[in-house]
């Protein structure tokens, strides 16, 4: 008796069923997704492009056009703009926005003001920034409220 699924090896010697994206990338998404998932780590999307290449998972004599990859990215949930054309996968904790809207959600969620390397820290967990970044959208969006310490703009204003 012929087994009924077919068992395919990616290109990173991975096995699993042949219509499993991670075993046969059918798009620039899913090829982008699968280096991704692969390397580990954010990465520049002409570096993706040049992987998929690298790797074989784009038709023979052809190479993936990094334009394509960035459009593909930004189109897709699966992928977070980390830093300046950086992407990493959401599964891995980035979350999408501004570095102000980061910001913002890591003090709603504190609920309290935090101090500025603590509020730099969080930040650079989720996003491939400078310094100077964070605590430029720190002085222009936010209210200090002590040395270095920082709030909500809105939550100062009611009280």
């Amino acid at each position: 008796m012929a087994p009924t699924k077919k068992i395919e090896e990616n290109v990173f010697g991975r096995y699993g069923l042949a219509l499993w994206s991670s075993i046969r990338p059918r798009g620039t998404r899913e090829r982008a997704h699968l280096i991704l998932k692969f390397f580990g780590k954010p990465l520049h999307f002409r570096e993706i492009a040049r992987l998929i290449d690298e790797h074989g998972l784009y038709k023979p004599g052809k190479k993936t056009h990094p334009q394509t990859v960035h459009n593909e990215l930004i189109k897709d949930k699966r992928f977070v703009l980390v830093g300046r054309g950086t992407y990493a996968l959401s599964d891995w904790g980035y979350t999408r926005g501004t570095v102000r809207q980061v910001l913002a959600t890591i003090l709603e969620k504190h609920a309290e003001p935090m101090s500025r390397e603590d509020l730099l820290k969080a930040v650079l967990k989720v996003r491939q920034v400078k310094k100077s970044t964070v605590i430029i959208n720190l002085n222009s969006f936010f209210t200090k409220v002590g040395k270095n310490i920082y709030t909500l703009r809105d939550a100062n204003k009611n009280q």
